[in-house]
């Protein structure tokens, strides 16, 4: 079923999609062969049909004009769409279809909270009129927020409930209990713990009643409710994102407590989050973190370290935030001493409406988008930087250098002298370049430095293995920097925690929907155009500016901006110095922003 896949990623409102649910989708295709001249009733069909081979006509209803349906089309039933497909449809040459039953679709949406949040956000990007049921599911733009450490006495639980309580200034909050052992959030709070919830049936999840019935409440804004805790078997990981489905509806935050001891639910909990708060001790723990989270995550999770200070007071860690000590105090102002502690610049960055800065895939004309990032040094408007491929060097020396002459300075050498010394030819070999000289400059440049360790975030769009993509969130910079260069078959790929790992340019790209499935409020997206023939690439062979020149013509024209997605396209064809190219990007660039009321 994997020959489908390429097919099921044309489908707009899939797009999204990571590799495993593209594989999930394309075992649940059933095919079938249509014959000329036959016909089918569209109000009949509970199906989206993806046609794979041949060509069908569609009548338009009321008018005598028809619409043609070739191989990559696809027509039928939408879930949740408000407009369904009406008619007749006739095949005008023997024809093969891919059909994928709403039924099964619904069904896969309920084990999947963030696939189905990614559907209805693309679908709502794309203008589709949804129904009540589907404009009510994630309207409240509720985010999924783990708290995790390796070790039991960390304080987690604590660190839990605490932010629970201060999120729930904000809209209701709940705190769910995921750890079998070890004091709950129920003690933290002062209350009974109530039995698990995993050992209701299966079908408890699609149950509110039920699921109401168990929650506990702590202050007016903030619940609690116990998932596993107390259970004396490892629960079904399954019945977590019903779950999330039914909380979403009321609370704004939803915070999962997960301990080490389950390795399964925890990467189901990994997977369903939007943040991931990492409690950490000293440098070795942070390091081991560090290292499950870059082989757990893909989806553009966000993630925090957090030393507690009540166990780490003289502890000092890279990007890791101090959580207040908390005094024991009495029940009835303990909650709000809780609250008080959770440092306010992590919340800041949970309840702020998320936007992303997105930068379209070219070849090593995207070094100019350094240009659009300093002057977004004295704007402070995104969350999130996306990028792939080139576009990945500006972005990381953006978020490494604070200061905006330092950061233009480095961004100046590197195009006009690093790129061209760092290409060290090895052919006739496997691959033209050796990655050594790039390796060696990247750390040199970036050290230690992780992703999540930056105040300024950045989420990388590469392919894993053969064609999967990746989302990196967390990881070396220095691997970053190397991958964003790495380009099969011109580099080796490269191999990080056992994986393999390459930019697949010009194939792996920035996808908005992949922007939406992160559940961004606002996108802004640049795709800057030239020559390949700047100052600085003319240094490099030509038959490797001819390449990427070549490769960046396969990526088509821009297709028409999503619903929300704010979208500029900057030509640089001409100017043949970064001078010259910093001005003129800067001028649209601000006149666009101006414009868009980003200033």
């Amino acid at each position: 079923m994997k020959d489908y896949i390429p097919i099921i990623t044309h489908i707009p409102f899939f797009r999204h999609c990571t590799s495993g649910e593209l594989e999930n989708l394309a075992s649940r295709l059933r095919i079938s062969h249509v014959k000329k001249n036959q016909t089918l009733d569209l109000k009949k069909i509970n199906a989206i049909n993806i046609i794979l081979e041949g060509i069908f006509q569609l009548e338009v209803l009321g008018k005598k004009d028809y619409i043609y349906l070739t191989a990559g089309s696809f027509f039928g039933d939408y879930p949740f769409a408000e407009v369904k497909n009406r008619g007749i449809i006739r095949a005008v040459s023997d024809a093969t279809i891919a059909h994928l039953n709403c039924d099964e679709l619904y069904a896969y949406f309920l084990i999947n909270y963030r696939f189905l949040r990614g559907y209805i956000r693309c679908m709502e990007s794309l203008g589709v009129d949804l129904i009540d049921s589907g404009k009510d599911l994630f309207k409240n733009r509720t985010k999924i927020v783990s708290v995790f450490s390796l070790n039991g006495q960390s304080g987690k639980s604590t660190i839990a409930l605490s932010l629970a309580a201060s999120l729930s200034k904000f809209g209701n909050s709940i705190a769910l209990d995921l750890s079998y052992s070890g004091t709950s959030i129920f003690d933290i709070a002062g209350k009974k713990i109530t039995a698990p919830l995993s050992q209701k049936e299966a079908d408890f999840t699609r149950s509110a009643s039920i699921i109401n019935s168990r929650i506990e409440k702590v202050t007016d804004n903030c619940d609690i409710l116990n998932i596993v805790h107390g259970s004396k078997v490892k629960a079904d990981p399954s019945i977590l994102s019903p779950l999330l489905l039914v909380l979403s509806k009321t609370y704004h935050y939803i915070i999962l407590d997960i301990s080490n001891y389950d390795a399964e639910l925890r990467s189901v909990v990994f997977e369903q989050s939007d943040f991931i708060i990492g409690i950490v001790s000293d440098k070795g723990e942070q390091e081991e973190l560090g290292t499950i989270f870059d082989y757990s995550l893909s989806d553009g999770q966000q993630v925090y370290y957090v030393s507690n200070e009540f166990f780490t007071k003289n502890i000092h860690l890279p990007g890791a935030l101090r959580w207040g000590i908390v005094a024991s105090g009495n029940m009835d102002n303990r909650i709000s001493l809780l609250a008080e502690a959770a440092p306010d610049n992590l919340v800041e960055c949970i309840i702020k409406p998320r936007t992303a800065f997105v930068m379209d895939t070219t070849g090593p004309d995207a070094l100019h988008y350094a240009w659009f990032l300093e002057l977004l040094k004295q704007l402070n408007l995104f969350n999130i930087f996306a990028a792939s491929s080139f576009g990945g060097i500006p972005v990381i020396l953006h978020i490494l250098f604070n200061e905006a002459d330092v950061y233009r300075k480095k961004m100046i050498d590197f195009i006009e002298n690093v790129l061209s010394q760092v290409l060290e030819v090895q052919f006739p070999r496997e691959t033209l370049f050796s990655p050594t000289k790039v390796e060696k400059y990247a750390r040199s440049l970036c050290a230690s430095a992780r992703l999540e360790y930056m105040n300024e975030r950045a989420a990388f769009f590469f392919a894993q293995n053969q064609n999967s993509k990746k989302i990196f969130t967390t990881g070396k910079l220095s691997d970053m920097f190397v991958l964003a260069l790495a380009n099969v078959p011109l580099f080796p790929p490269i191999t990080i925690g056992g994986n393999i790992y390459h930019s697949l340019f010009p194939h792996i790209t920035c996808e908005t929907e992949n922007i939406l499935r992160m559940d961004m409020e606002k996108i802004f997206r640049v795709t800057i155009r030239g020559s390949n023939d700047f100052q600085g690439i003319r240094k490099i062979l030509p038959w490797y500016r001819t390449y990427h020149r070549n490769a960046s013509n396969v990526i088509s024209g821009i297709t028409p901006s999503p619903t929300g997605e704010s979208h500029v396209e900057i030509d640089i064809k001409g100017l043949d110095s970064c001078e010259k190219i910093s001005d003129s990007v800067y001028k649209q660039t601000n006149k666009f922003l101006k414009e868009n009321r980003f200033m």
